[in-house]
C-alpha cells in the first residue's frame, strides 16, 4: 500500500552552496557601491569603494582618502605597491609619511599628466614588468616608475589586460590592439571585438578566452572561435560584467542583474548565487579571488565573500531541502536523505525528489538491494517510484542481523527480530519491555545486538534453536557516566571492525567479550581519549579514517600507512551548526553531516590548504590614547620618556575565515614572564612600564588553529629624571657631601669637647689655681713658727679665698651646663649678678637688658660672654670708685651688643693694657669673634662696648 505523498522537486537542482559572508555598508562604513579588490604582499585586502579606498585587516575597515573621492580600480604590481585609478586621478598606496598612523597613504601621480587632459574614470589598472597601465575611456597611461607616456583612442578604450606579459587594449570600432613601445597595433582578427565590448580576458587551461557580455570565444591560430557553453543563455539574460578564473580552473561570472554564476572550465553551471540564495545584491560590478580561494564580490549594495575554495558545501532550502536531516543512505549510486518529515532522493545530475512521510525519518537502510525507511516509527519499502508501508509494530532504528534478510528493529514500542521478503515482514521474536527510544542500533560479529539509548546501552543476546529464537538475555552498560549535565546518552558505532561506544564521561569505550565488561579505547589520538569531552557521533570511511563530532566540534582521525591516526579539524571548524544529527561516510569522496537546517558536505579530496600562512599586523602603538607611532617597526627603536610608560597596542590578523574566532596572544619581553593566554581581544594595554628596552610581540591563531608568525615592535623607555645617570651622580655627590659633613660635624664635636676640656682646665687653672695656691700659702703661714702675731687674719683670708674659688667654680659649672643653653637664663643671670654686686657696693645703676633674644645660646659663647660681662662689671664695681653704673644689653639684626659704663675715676690706659682683666677680656672676645672697644681716661670714667654676631 502506497501511503506517501510523492512530490518531485525537479524545478530545483541538488547542488550545494559555498559558505557566503555578506558585509553591509554599515559594517565597512562606506558607500553601498564598490568596484574592485586587490591584496598587498601580506594578503591584506583593499577595496575600491565609491568614497574611499578601504583596507580590511581582519578586524577593522580602515579608510584611505583619495582626491575626488571616487575610485574604480586597484591593482597590486610587482614592485609591491597598490596602484589606484579614480576620477581624473591616478596614484599608488605606500607607507605613510605620518609616523602616527599605520594606514597606507595615497600618493598622486596626476602631476605627471598635463592639466589640460581630462581623462575621467579609470576603470582598469594592470601591469607588465615594471610598467603600470591606467586605462579610462579617454586615455591609456603608462607609468614606468618615474614618468608617464600615454595613448589616446580614436573613439574610446573599454578594456585593458595582460596576456603572457604583454598589454592589450580594446578600442571601440577597431578591436583589440597590442600596446608596443610607442604605438597600438591591431592583432590578427582583433576587429572581432570592434563592435563587441570586451568584458574579460581569461586564461582557462592554457586557452586564451575572450568574453563579451553574453558570449565567450577562444582565440586560437589568430582566429576567434565562439564557445558553446551552458552558461551562455544566463549571461545573455543577465549581462556579464566581469569574469575570473579560479585556482581550480573553474570560472566565476559576475553579472549586472543575475548575481554570480560559478561554472566549471567548460562553462557548465555549478552554482547560481543570487540574492535569493545568499548574495547581498544581484548587481555585481567586480569579483576577485584572494590567495585563500575566496571570491569577493563588489556589488551595488555592499560586499559578499563566497568561499568557493573551501571543501564545504551547504545543502538546505536553496537545494530543495528545507528541514533537518536525520538519516542518510546510498541507494543505486544515489544519495537518499531522511528528514524530519520526508525522504529525499537525489542523483548526480542534481535532480531531487521528495516523498512526504508524515514524521521523522530516523533511519535508512539497504537490505538485499532494497531500500527501507524508518519514518514516524513505521517501516517503509521503496518500490522504485514510491514507498510502501510494511506491517511492523514499531521501527525507529534498523540493522541487518544475518544475511540475506534477517533484521532487527528497535523503537519506543519494543525490540523485534524478523525476516524481510520484499515488502513483507515475518516477525520471529519480540522483546516488548525493551522500549527505550534508541539512538543507534548495531549487530557485531559475535551477534551481540547493541541498542544505545539516552541512558547507557543495552546488549541483547538472542538464544536460538535452529532457525527459531527461544529466548534472550539483556544487560545494560555505561549508566554510570559522570558529566556536568548528568547526560548518560550513548551512541554505538563500528570502528576498526568492532563496536565502539561514544559517551560523555568515559571517552570512547570498547567491549571485552571474555570479561563481559567495558574498557576505554586508548589507541586513538589523545583528543579522542579525553574523558571530559562529549562524543556524539563517529563513523569510519572505506579508507579507515574516522569522522567524529566531539566537544561541540567536528574532527577527523586520518589513518596513515603505519596504522596510526592524525587529527584533522581545519575546514571542519567552519561547520557552524549546533545540532548535528548524523555523520555519513558512505559517499566515496565525501563526508556528510546532517544538521537542523539540512546537510553539509565535506570533500575529502581537495586542494584547500587550511595551514596557509597569514599576516598579523601591529596597527597602532598609543601613548595615553594618543597615537605615537605606526605599527611597522622603524629602523631604530623609538625612545619614550618615562612619563609615556602607559601604552596600548592594537593589532589584527588578515585571516578572513570566521575572523571573530581569531585569537591573539602577546608578550612584552622584559616585562612579561611568558605569553598571555589566548584572547579574542585585538588590543593590549600596559601601564607603569619601568625604564628599559622592550620587545612587544603578538601572535594570532585563526579558526583553523594555525598560528601566525610573531609581529615584533621594539622600543625603549627612559628612566625618570631621578633615576638617570646624572641623578645617581648627584645622589652620590650628595651622599658623599652628607657623609663628609657628618664626619666634619663629628670631628668638630670631638674638637669642641676637647676645647671644652681645655677651656675647663684653663679656667680652673686661671681662675681657681691661684686662689687655691693662696689658700695653701695662708695655711702654711698659720702653721709656720716664723709668723707671729694674730694668725686669725690668715684664717679670714683662707675663708675669703675659698669663697672666691667656690664662686669661680660655680661660674664654670654654670657655663658648661647644657640646661642653660638659652638666652633667657643668661640675661637673667646677668641682671641678678649686676644688681647683687652693685647694691652691695652701694652704687647706683641702671640695667637696660633686652627681654628676648631668639635661638639657642652656644655653650662656649655663653661662657665667654658671661666671663667678659662679669669681668667688666666686677672691675667697675671694685676699682672705678663710681657712683653710677649703666649696663646695656641689646640684640638687633643678629648682632649682640654689651655696654658697661661708669662715672668713676677712669684708668690709665697703658697700665690697664698690661692688666690681666683686659687681657682676659680681649682674649675671650677674640675666641668668639667679638669686637671690644674700651674708652677710659683718668677722671672721666670708663666705657666698655662689645659687639658679636650670634
Amino acid at each position: 500500500m502506497i501511503v506517501t505523498g510523492f512530490s518531485p522537486v525537479l524545478a530545483q537542482t541538488f547542488h550545494g552552496f559555498p559558505l557566503i559572508e555578506n558585509y553591509s555598508p554599515e559594517e565597512y562604513n562606506g558607500s553601498v557601491q564598490n568596484w574592485a579588490f586587490s591584496e598587498d604582499s601580506n594578503g591584506v585586502l583593499f577595496l575600491s569603494n565609491v568614497q574611499v579606498i578601504k583596507k580590511y585587516d581582519g578586524v577593522n575597515w580602515l579608510p584611505i582618502n583619495v582626491p575626488n573621492s571616487r575610485t574604480y580600480s586597484i591593482h597590486s604590481a610587482a614592485d609591491g605597491r597598490l596602484y589606484v585609478g579614480g576620477v581624473n586621478e591616478i596614484g599608488y598606496l605606500d607607507a605613510p609619511t605620518d609616523s602616527s598612523t599605520a594606514i597606507e597613504q595615497y600618493y598622486s601621480l596626476r602631476y605627471l599628466i598635463p592639466d589640460s587632459i581630462e581623462f575621467g574614470r579609470v576603470f582598469d589598472v594592470t601591469s607588465a614588468g615594471n610598467d603600470i597601465y591606467f586605462q579610462s575611456n579617454e586615455i591609456l597611461i603608462r607609468y614606468d616608475g618615474s614618468e608617464v607616456d600615454y595613448f589616446e583612442p580614436s573613439v574610446r578604450f573599454s578594456s585593458t589586460f595582460n596576456k603572457d606579459g604583454v598589454i592589450y587594449v580594446r578600442e571601440a570600432l577597431e578591436g583589440i590592439k597590442e600596446v608596443t613601445e610607442d604605438s597600438l597595433i591591431l592583432i590578427p582578427r582583433g576587429d572581432y571585438f570592434a563592435e563587441k565590448n570586451l568584458i574579460s580576458y581569461l586564461k582557462v587551461q592554457n586557452k586564451d578566452v575572450f568574453c563579451a557580455y553574453n558570449k565567450c570565444a577562444e582565440y586560437r591560430d589568430n582566429e576567434f572561435l565562439e564557445l558553446d557553453m551552458e552558461v551562455d543563455s544566463y549571461l545573455s539574460e543577465f549581462y556579464m560584467d566581469e569574469a575570473i578564473v579560479l585556482q581550480d580552473e573553474s570560472i566565476v561570472f559576475a553579472t549586472r542583474l543575475g548575481g554570480i554564476v560559478h561554472t566549471n572550465s567548460k562553462g557548465d553551471i555549478l552554482n547560481i548565487i543570487t540574492e535569493e540564495t545568499g548574495l547581498i545584491s544581484n548587481t555585481v560590478y567586480g569579483v576577485y579571488e584572494d590567495r585563500y580561494g575566496s571570491v569577493w564580490a563588489a556589488t551595488i549594495n555592499g560586499l559578499s565573500r563566497i568561499d568557493f575554495g573551501l571543501p564545504l558545501r551547504v545543502f538546505d532550502e536553496r537545494s530543495g531541502i528545507n528541514e533537518g536531516i536525520m538519516s542518510v543512505s546510498k541507494y543505486n549510486d544515489k544519495l537518499v536523505f531522511g528528514s524530519s518529515t520526508a525522504v529525499y532522493h537525489t542523483d548526480r545530475s542534481g535532480s531531487i525528489q521528495k516523498f512526504t512521510m508524515g514524521g521523522i525519518c530516523s533511519d535508512l537502510k539497504v537490505f538485499s538491494s532494497k531500500l527501507f525507511a524508518a519514518c514516524a516509527e513505521r517501516m517503509y519499502a521503496y518500490n522504485g517510484s514510491d514507498y510502501d508501508m510494511i506491517s511492523v509494530p514499531g521501527t525507529y532504528k534498523m540493522a541487518l542481523y544475518d544475511d540475506p534478510n534477517m533484521v532487527v528493529m528497535s523503537s519506543s514500542q519494543g525490540f523485534y527480530v524478523g525476516t524481510l521478503d520484499g515488502d513483507q515482514f515475518e516477525q520471529l521474536y519480540a522483546i516488548e519491555n525493551l522500549s527505550s527510544v534508541p539512538t543507534s542500533l548495531l549487530v557485531d560479529a559475535a551477534k551481540n545486538v547493541w541498542v544505545s539509548t539516552k541512558i547507557g546501552v543495552y546488549r541483547v543476546v538472542l538464544e536460538w534453536e535452529g532457525d527459531r529464537v527461544t529466548g534472550h538475555t539483556v544487560e545494560q552498560y555505561l549508566v554510570d557516566q559522570i558529566n556536568i549535565s548528568d547526560d548518560k546518552r550513548t551512541n554505538v558505532t563500528q570502528l576498526q571492525g568492532e563496536p565502539a561506544f561514544l559517551t560523555w564521561g568515559k571517552g570512547i569505550q570498547r567491549f571485552d567479550e571474555k570479561t563481559g565488561s567495558m574498557y576505554q579505547e586508548m589507541n586513538l589520538p589523545q583528543m579522542f581519549t579525553d574523558t571530559t569531552r562529549q562524543y556524539y557521533f563517529a563513523n569510519e570511511d572505506a579508507e579507515g579514517n574516522i569522522w567524529l563530532r566531539s566537544g561541540g566540534d567536528y574532527q577527523g582521525a586520518l589513518k596513515n600507512e603505519e596504522g596510526s591516526y592524525q587529527v584533522l579539524e581545519g575546514p571542519l571548524k567552519l561547520v557552524d551548526y549546533n545540532q548535528n544529527n548524523l555523520i555519513f561516510t558512505g559517499d566515496d569522496d565525501h563526508v556528510w553531516y546532517g544538521t537542523e537546517q539540512g546537510a553539509i558536505r565535506y570533500s575529502k579530496n581537495h586542494n584547500f590548504d587550511h595551514t596557509a600562512s597569514y599576516h598579523t599586523q601591529i596597527n597602532e602603538v598609543l601613548v595615553r590614547n594618543d597615537s605615537l607611532i605606526n605599527g611597522g617597526q622603524t629602523e631604530e627603536a623609538p625612545v619614550l620618556k618615562y612619563m609615556n610608560n602607559e601604552l596600548r597596542f592594537t593589532y589584527a590578523a588578515a585571516s578572513y575565515f570566521a575572523p571573530e574566532e581569531t585569537e591573539y596572544r602577546v608578550k612584552l619581553s622584559g616585562f612579561d614572564e611568558d605569553w598571555s593566554i589566548w584572547s579574542s581581544e585585538a588590543q593590549k594595554d600596559y601601564t607603569n612600564i619601568p625604564e628599559g628596552s622592550y620587545s612587544f610581540a603578538v601572535q594570532a591563531r585563526n579558526v583553523f588553529g594555525v598560528m601566525s608568525e610573531s609581529e615584533i615592535f621594539e622600543f625603549k623607555i627612559l628612566p625618570p629624571w631621578y633615576r638617570t645617570w646624572w641623578a645617581y651622580l648627584l645622589y652620590s655627590l650628595t651622599i658623599a657631601g652628607i657623609l663628609y659633613t657628618a664626619y666634619r660635624i663629628r670631628v668638630n664635636q670631638l674638637l669642641r669637647v676637647e676645647r671644652i676640656r681645655n677651656n675647663i682646665a684653663s679656667d680652673l687653672h686661671d681662675e681657681v689655681s691661684a686662689t687655691l695656691s693662696s689658700i695653701s700659702y695662708f695655711a702654711q703661714a698659720i702653721q709656720s713658727d716664723k709668723v707671729t702675731g694674730d694668725k686669725n687674719r690668715f684664717v679670714r683670708l683662707i675663708a675669703d679665698s675659698a669663697g672666691d674659688a667656690k664662686e669661680k667654680i660655680t661660674d664654670i659649672v654654670w657655663a658648661i651646663n647644657p640646661e642653660h643653653d638659652d638666652w633667657t637664663g643668661f640675661l637673667s643671670k646677668c641682671r641678678r649678678y649686676a644688681s647683687d654686686l652693685l647694691e652691695s657696693k652701694n652704687i647706683s645703676y641702671s640695667l637696660k637688658i633686652t627681654e628676648h633674644i631668639p635661638g639657642k645660646l652656644d655653650m662656649q659663647l655663653r661662657q665667654h660672654l658671661w666671663l667678659i660681662f662679669k669681668e667688666m662689671v666686677t672691675n667697675a664695681a671694685r676699682h672705678s670708685e663710681a657712683n653710677n653704673l649703666d649696663i646695656i644689653i641689646k640684640f638687633k639684626d643678629g648682632m649682640f651688643s654689651l655696654v658697661v659704663q661708669d662715672d668713676g675715676t677712669g684708668m690709665d690706659v697703658d697700665g690697664v693694657k698690661k692688666g690681666n682683666g683686659l687681657i682676659n677680656i680681649n682674649k675671650r672676645a677674640e675666641l668668639i669673634g667679638a669686637e671690644v672697644d674700651l674708652r677710659t681716661s683718668e677722671g672721666f670714667g670708663t666705657r666698655w662696648k662689645l659687639n658679636v654676631r650670634v
